[in-house]
C-alpha cells in the first residue's frame, strides 16, 4: 500500500492558508500543519466543539401539506415549493445551523538566517504523522507532528542536526486572527508559566452546553534555554524542542487547567509515544491493504498532480488517493468517544466553514460507504448510534412538519438535536432521509451479522421509519402510492427551471423516492422474517409494496428521475439520484430488464451533466459504473478528478476552483473544502474490485483494462467475509474467509477472467473461520 503523500512546498493557499495543510489526528483531535519553515502553524480542532444558538421548539404546521398538495396537483409548484418555509418562518421559527468552531492555532515561530533546500513535507499514513523537513545553512531541521490514539495528546517535536541550533518560540493563539478578525470574535486568554502555555476561549458552544469556555494547555520540553513571557515560551541554543498539547471543551477554565497540566506533568518520549500511537493506528489504517505495482515509488504530490493534469493519471495517484480516503476516515472519527465525520472531518478552518455538517441527501452517506466495505464496521457503528440517539427528535419532526406518526429526518444535521432546522424548500419537502439511512442499518447487519443489533437497533429504527410512510402516501387514482411532495435531491425538473429561471425542487413521486421505500420494507421484511418482530406488520408492508408506482421510462430510453410525466428529466445535475436502485442500493442488475434504462441514465449524467458535477458526484458516478461493471469509464472519472478538484495535499475541493472544465467551475467562488469526496474515492475503488449482493460475491466485477496486476486484502463482504484478491493479466486467486458462521455463497468471476474449469460463477461453502481459495484465469 502506498503509505506516504510528499510534498515539496508548504500551505499557500493564501488567506486560507488551512486548505493545503498537511492533516493528522485521532479521530476525536484533528491537527492540520502548514509546515513553514519560519513560523509554522498547526490548526487544532476538537470533534466535540462546535459553535450555534439553539433552534428553538419547532411550531407545528402539518395543517399546511393538504394545500402544498393541491397546489402540486393545479401545477403551481413554485407556490407549493414554498409553502413550509414561509408558514414556518411567519410562526417565527428561524432555525439555525451550527458549524464546527477551529479551537487554536499552535505557532512555532524560529529564526531561518539563510535559504531554504531540500524542503519537504511528508504524511505517514500508517502513522498518521507529519513530518517537515529542509536544510537551512547546512543544517538539516525536522519538526515531526501527531496526534495519539493512546493519550489524546497533540505532540510535535522540532529537531536539528547540530546541537544548538534552533531558536524558537512557541505559542497558542485564536485561529487565523490576521485573517478574520476572529480575536474579536472569540476574545482569549493566553499566557505561559514556566515550560506550560495556556489558552482559552468561549463561545456559545451547541454540544457541550457547559458554560462555553475551550482551550488547550502545552507543555514544552528541550536541551536548549528556556524563557517564558506575554504568552510565549523561547528556546534558544536548543537541539530538540517537544511539546505536548491537551485540549479541552467545555467546563471550567480554571479545573481544565489544573487536569490537564497534571496529565503533562510527567516527562514525554516522543518516539516511545508514537509507538503507542502507532501500534493503534496502523492496525486500523493497515486492516485494508491496495495495490497496483510492487514498487516503492514516493512521487511527490505536486507531480503526481501534474501527470493527471495533463491527463496521464498515474497508478501511483490512485494508489494514493485510495489510502488517503482510508486515512481521513481513520482520523476524523473513531468508534467510540467521539461525532462521526462530517464534511469537513476534523480540519475546518473557516468562520464559519461552509457545509460543515452532516447531510443527510448523500454526502454523509457517502462518507461510510467504506466503513464496511473497508473492514471499520463500528466506525458506522458509532454514526447509527448518533443518528439513532435522535429518534425523539424525528419523531417531532414527522408530526409537527407532515402529521405523520414514524420518523422524518431533516437532510441537514448538526449535533446539537435532531430537530429540523434548516429551512431550505429542498431540504424541508425531502422526505427520504430516514429511508436512505435505513439502508446503513439493515447493512450494518448484513456485514457483521450481529443478530441482536438487526433486532434491538436496526429493525427498529426502520419500523419508524416506515411507520412516517404508512401515514405519508395515499393512493392517486390509479392505485399506486403518491409521494408528494417529492424531492430529487437537490435537483429541478426542466420544464421547471425553464419556467421559474432558478431552482425549484418540489415535484410528485421522484424516481428516488419510490426505490428508497422500496427498499426500506422490503428490507424490513427480510428481517423480521429472521428475528419474528412486528408479524402484524407483514400484510400491510407487503401491500405498500405492491402499490409503489414502476419505475418509468423517458424518450431517451433512460429511466426518469420523476415518474410524473409533468416533470420533465434535467441531465445536468450532480447527483444521481434516480439511479439509487442500482446503487447504493442493489435493487435493479444485469439480469433486470430495467437495467439498461439506468445504464442510460448514468451515460446521460456523464456525457450532459459533466460540467455541473462536483467531486462527491464525480466519486458517486464512479461507484455507479462499477456496479454497472464499466471499470474503463469508473477509472475515468476517478482520474478526472485528479485533474480538476484535488489541492496539493491531495484535499478534494468541491468544484473546479481553476475554472478549467469540464466538471463544475462557474460561479462557486468559495470551492468549498470537502471530505466526502476524498473518502468516496475508496469506496468506489472498492466496488469496482469486490461486490457483495443477497447471497452472491462479485469478484473483480469492474477492474479496468489499465490495471494489469494488483492486489487487495481484508476487503470486506456482507456475511462477514473477509477477502482477498490478487489478480495480473493471466488470471489470479481470490481467498474467503467467514469470520463468524458457516454459509453458502455464489462467487462471480468478473468478465475478463473465468475460474479454472472454464465457468464464470460457482458456488462455495465457507466454514466459518476456515479459508477458501478460488484461482481464475484469463478468458
Amino acid at each position: 500500500m502506498k503509505s506516504k503523500l510528499v510534498m515539496r512546498y508548504p500551505a499557500s493557499w493564501h488567506r486560507e492558508m488551512w486548505r493545503e495543510g498537511a492533516p493528522c489526528g485521532n479521530g476525536k483531535i484533528g491537527a492540520l500543519v502548514y509546515g513553514g519553515a519560519a513560523r509554522e502553524k498547526i490548526l487544532l480542532n476538537h470533534s466535540l466543539l462546535w459553535k450555534g444558538d439553539p433552534c428553538g421548539e419547532l411550531p407545528d404546521v402539518s395543517y399546511c401539506l393538504p394545500e402544498i398538495r393541491r397546489l402540486i396537483e393545479s401545477r403551481r409548484i413554485e407556490e407549493a415549493d414554498r409553502v413550509f418555509s414561509d408558514e414556518l418562518k411567519r410562526r417565527g421559527y428561524k432555525g439555525g445551523i451550527a458549524y464546527p468552531l477551529p479551537l487554536c492555532d499552535l505557532n512555532i515561530d524560529t529564526e531561518v538566517l539563510s535559504a531554504v533546500s531540500d524542503y519537504r513535507r511528508v504524511i505517514d499514513m500508517k502513522k498518521a504523522e507529519v513530518t517537515v523537513s529542509w536544510t537551512s545553512g547546512g543544517v538539516g531541521y525536522t519538526r515531526s507532528v501527531f496526534v495519539s490514539r493512546a493519550e489524546d495528546t497533540v505532540f510535535t517535536v522540532y529537531r536539528s542536526s547540530e546541537k544548538g541550533k534552533i531558536c524558537a518560540d512557541i505559542s497558542f493563539d485564536v485561529h487565523n486572527n490576521e485573517v478574520t478578525g476572529a480575536a474579536g470574535q472569540y476574545p482569549s486568554d493566553k499566557f505561559s508559566e514556566g515550560s506550560y502555555l495556556y489558552f482559552c476561549s468561549r463561545c456559545n458552544s451547541v454540544y457541550e452546553k457547559a458554560n462555553g469556555e475551550y482551550g488547550a494547555v502545552g507543555r514544552v520540553f528541550t536541551d536548549g534555554v528556556m524563557t517564558d513571557s506575554d504568552g510565549k515560551i523561547r528556546v534558544s541554543d536548543a537541539g530538540y524542542i517537544l511539546t505536548a498539547v491537551k485540549l479541552f471543551t467545555g467546563g471550567k477554565k480554571e479545573e481544565c487547567f489544573k487536569e490537564l497540566k497534571d496529565e503533562l506533568s510527567a516527562g514525554f518520549d516522543y518516539d516511545d509515544e508514537l509507538e503507542k500511537h502507532t501500534a493503534i493506528h496502523s492496525r486500523l489504517f493497515c486492516g485494508v491493504d491496495f495495490s497496483l505495482s510492487q514498487t516503492d515509488e514516493d512521487t511527490s504530490n505536486e507531480e503526481l498532480l501534474l501527470e493527471a493534469f495533463d491527463g496521464n493519471a498515474s497508478d501511483e495517484f490512485i494508489e494514493k488517493m485510495y489510502s488517503y480516503g482510508r486515512y481521513l476516515f481513520i482520523c476524523a472519527t473513531s468508534d467510540s468517544g467521539t461525532l462521526p465525520c462530517h464534511l469537513t472531518g476534523l480540519w475546518s478552518g473557516s468562520y464559519p466553514a461552509m457545509w460543515a455538517f452532516y447531510m443527510y441527501n448523500i454526502n454523509f452517506q457517502m462518507i461510510y460507504w467504506q466503513s464496511l466495505s473497508g473492514n471499520l464496521p463500528s466506525f458506522l457503528r458509532l454514526a447509527l448510534d448518533y443518528t439513532e440517539g435522535f429518534i425523539e427528535d424525528f419523531r417531532i419532526n414527522a408530526r409537527r412538519l407532515y402529521g405523520c406518526r414514524g420518523i422524518y429526518i431533516c437532510s441537514v444535521n448538526t449535533p446539537e438535536s435532531g430537530i429540523a432546522k434548516e429551512l431550505s424548500n429542498h431540504i424541508i419537502n425531502w422526505t427520504a432521509a430516514a429511508a436512505w439511512i435505513s439502508q446503513h442499518f439493515w447493512d450494518y447487519y448484513r456485514f457483521t451479522c450481529d443478530e441482536a443489533y438487526l433486532r434491538e437497533h436496526a429493525l427498529p429504527f426502520m419500523y419508524e421509519a416506515a411507520l412516517f410512510y404508512e401515514d405519508f402516501l395515499r393512493e392517486d387514482k390509479n392505485g399506486y402510492l403518491e409521494f408528494s411532495p417529492s424531492v430529487s435531491p437537490e435537483n429541478t425538473p426542466l420544464n421547471i427551471k425553464r419556467k421559474y429561471g432558478r431552482e425549484v425542487e418540489t415535484a410528485r413521486n421522484a424516481c428516488m423516492d419510490i426505490a428508497a421505500v422500496k427498499e426500506l420494507l422490503t428490507n424490513l421484511l427480510a428481517g423480521c422474517r429472521i428475528t419474528g418482530q412486528y408479524k402484524e406488520k407483514t400484510e400491510v408492508w407487503e401491500k405498500m409494496i405492491s402499490k409503489l408506482p414502476p419505475y418509468a421510462i423517458n424518450a431517451d430510453g433512460s429511466v426518469r428521475e420523476w415518474n410524473d410525466v409533468f416533470f420533465e428529466d434535467n441531465y445536468e445535475h450532480r447527483h444521481q439520484s434516480h439511479i439509487y436502485p442500482v446503487f447504493p442500493g442493489c435493487e435493479i442488475g444485469k439480469d433486470s430488464p430495467l437495467f439498461e434504462a439506468f445504464v442510460k441514465a448514468a451515460v446521460l449524467r456523464l456525457t450532459k451533466g459533466l460540467s455541473e458535477m462536483s467531486s462527491w458526484s464525480m466519486v458517486n458516478l464512479a461507484a455507479v459504473f462499477a456496479r454497472m461493471e464499466q471499470g474503463n469509464t469508473s477509472l475515468k472519472i476517478l482520474e478526472t478528478i485528479g485533474a480538476t478538484t484535488v489541492l496539493n495535499n491531495f484535499f478534494t475541493l468541491h468544484n473546479d476552483w481553476r475554472r478549467m472544465g469540464p466538471v463544475m467551475c462557474g460561479d462557486i467562488r468559495e470551492a468549498p473544502f470537502q471530505i466526502d469526496a476524498n473518502i468516496g474515492f475508496s469506496a468506489a475503488v472498492n466496488e469496482m474490485l469486490l461486490q457483495s449482493q443477497n447471497d452472491d460475491v462479485f469478484i473483480l466485477p469492474a477492474v479496468p483494462d489499465k490495471w494489469k496486476s494488483g492486489r487487495i486484502s481484508g476487503i470486506l463482504a456482507r456475511g462477514n467475509i473477509s477477502c482477498s484478491i490478487e489478480w495480473d493479466e493471466s488470471g489470479g486467486t481470490v481467498c474467503m474467509f467467514s469470520n463468524v458462521k458457516d454459509q453458502r455463497k455464489k462467487a462471480v468471476i468478473g468478465g475478463k477472467y473465468v475460474f479454472e474449469g472454464g465457468s464464470r460463477q460457482t458456488e462455495v461453502y465457507l466454514e466459518k473461520a476456515k479459508e477458501y481459495t478460488l484461482r481464475f484465469i484469463r478468458a
